[in-house]
């Protein structure tokens, strides 16, 4: 298999300040796919190909974000993107809210709602078998919630910790027909939920250090079948040290990843 790609982009954006602490914040972003192709072929003697494309795509984006200050203690934080793929599924429209309430200055609390979108890649979209329809993929699409606390003690550490539940739909999974020959579609539906435990600190010396563990759980929303490679524990550790007067810092990180389940029901 072999795939090759070139694409460029531009993004404007202009950010204004108002009376009474408020922003606002809007743009627009365009890009264009000037080459994209792919092949594949059997390396045999004489070699056997079987499938060749080449696509191109554009699409473009609006978007606005408003961040209001509604007394001291509350910030609203609303935004909207508007995305036009002009040689796919046609438009997406994804807003995002959020409120962050500080009761005293080193608690913040968090509610966020928000909508995102991601468009088949054209692995996906046009990677198939000679003969098997071409199927034009639906973007796929979640919706998340959460809730999270910061609390600061010293200024110089931050406990965070947060709840979180996503709803995804039209995921794009790959499928087999009747011939045996696979394919990409979009297939399934799924709901993940979590909660993540966060710790940062900044030492007098410079050297900073963050922990954060996560524990959550995706299923089929419709079987409630567990997700295979999806693990159920997450965790990352990570220190840097500070050198020439912290001009360069030096790290090192750990992460941790769960066992998975697999297709045939193995870990």
């Amino acid at each position: 298999d072999k795939g090759t790609g070139d694409w460029v982009g531009a993004e404007w954006q202009v950010m204004h300040r108002v009376a009474g602490g408020h922003t606002l914040v809007g743009g627009v972003e365009y890009r264009e796919d000037i080459r994209g192709e792919q092949l594949s072929y059997y390396d045999t003697q004489p070699r056997v190909g079987w499938y060749a494309a080449e696509a191109k795509s554009r699409n473009a984006a609006a978007f606005m974000q408003a961040e209001i200050g509604v007394t001291p203690k509350l910030l609203l934080n609303a935004g909207a993107r508007l995305d036009h793929y002009f040689d796919g599924f046609g438009n997406t429209f994804n807003p995002r809210l959020a409120a962050i309430y500080s009761p005293r200055e080193t608690t913040k609390i968090k509610a966020m709602y928000g909508t995102a979108f991601r468009a088949a890649s054209p692995y996906e979209q046009y990677y198939q078998f000679v003969g098997t329809p071409l199927r034009l993929l639906r973007p796929e699409r979640i919706r998340t919630y959460e809730l999270a606390v910061d609390q600061y003690f010293h200024r110089n550490y931050r406990l965070g910790v947060s709840a979180y539940r996503y709803y995804v739909t039209d995921l794009i999974s790959q499928a087999q027909d009747e011939q045996g020959d696979f394919y990409f579609n979009n297939l399934a539906r799924v709901k993940a939920s979590g909660v993540e435990l966060e710790m940062d600190a900044r030492f007098s010396s410079g050297i900073q250090a963050r922990a954060n563990y996560a524990l959550q759980r995706a299923e089929d929303a419709l079987t409630g079948a567990v997700l295979s490679n999806s693990p159920r524990h997450l965790a990352q550790a990570n220190v840097a040290f500070p050198l020439f007067d912290e001009r360069v810092m030096l790290g090192a990180e750990l992460n941790y990843r769960g066992s998975v389940g697999t297709l045939a029901g193995a870990e």
